[in-house]
């Protein structure tokens, strides 16, 4: 005796139990995309529009049973957009919105006062990272270089101005998107005078005389004068500066070189006698 019989399994159809819903989140935030299949185990995929997302610092995919989640951690506005759950020919959709963030400072420039040579530091916060910015200074555009450097750390904001001088006094503008932040920077000049004065000097006819002087700080502009005229650099005199160091070199002196030299800058004057003596006169000095 014999019997059959057939068994045939119905598989259960594959269907999303809880669709993805659509959501709005803040600039910076992170979204959280959830639904739910009605069996597990099933693997799934995750689009951006029709792009694939992989896992990684800015998408999180799990899976536990039945039920999926996609996170999108430190939200953009350009992470707007439909999102996708695909799985075979089955998906569910939802639209994400990221609203941005207000641009604001969320701490201001400083007006600060500074001794001349010092290094300024002009330090301002914005509501967000990331943003550019631009430096101004009575409305000119700021390049970064050895008189400007520019740091931007997250929110935070410098501009750092090295060696300041009087001329590096005025108003400072950070300019982000249509903000405005400014402060005044106030240069406290050094008084300048002079370090070592001209000393009076004798020196023989034809030979060289050299005068020397150093003022309290450097890139000073100077005159020299012979009495109340302007001297000329050529093959009479020559003149070098060095840093805080001067010299009025007079080559192949003879008696119309005598005379008082000055060396003139900022209203502050120094001044020395020069005495030519004939090789003669010379001789004789050097004899007694």
């Amino acid at each position: 005796i014999e019997t059959k019989a057939s068994l045939s399994v119905k598989e259960q159809p594959l269907f999303f139990r809880e669709e993805l819903q659509s959501t709005e989140a803040e600039e910076g935030q992170t979204s959280f995309l959830c639904c739910e299949l009605s069996k597990p185990g099933v693997p799934v995929q995750w689009k951006k529009g029709t792009v694939l997302l992989r896992p990684g610092i800015k998408y999180e995919m799990k899976q536990n049973g039945c039920e999926l989640e996609l996170q999108i951690n430190d939200l953009k506005c350009e992470d707007s957009g439909v999102y996708r759950c695909c799985s075979g020919s089955l998906e569910t959709t939802a639209n994400i919105l990221v609203k941005e963030q207000p641009l604001f400072f969320s701490e201001e420039l400083q007006s600060q006062q500074l001794e001349e040579g010092e290094t300024a530091f002009l330090c301002c916060e914005l509501s967000k990272p990331g943003v550019s910015v631009q430096w101004k200074k009575a409305g000119v555009l700021l390049r970064p270089g050895d008189k400007y450097e520019f740091k931007q750390d997250g929110c935070k904001l410098q501009l750092k101005i090295h060696d300041m001088k009087g001329l590096d006094s005025g108003n400072y503008k950070c300019c982000a998107g249509g903000l405005v932040t400014r402060a005044s920077v106030m240069v406290k000049e050094q008084p300048l005078f002079f370090h070592a004065e001209l000393q009076n000097l004798e020196a023989v006819e034809g030979e060289t005389a050299s005068l020397c002087c150093k003022v309290s700080k450097p890139g000073i502009p100077v005159q020299w004068k012979k009495g109340a005229v302007v001297l000329k650099p050529g093959t009479k005199y020559e003149m070098k500066q060095n840093d805080c160091e001067f010299q009025l070199k007079i080559h192949d002196l003879s008696n119309h070189d005598r005379g008082t030299y000055k060396c003139c800058t900022g209203g502050i004057v120094t001044t020395a006698s020069l005495d030519v003596k004939g090789t003669y006169n010379a001789f004789l000095g050097s004899s007694c």
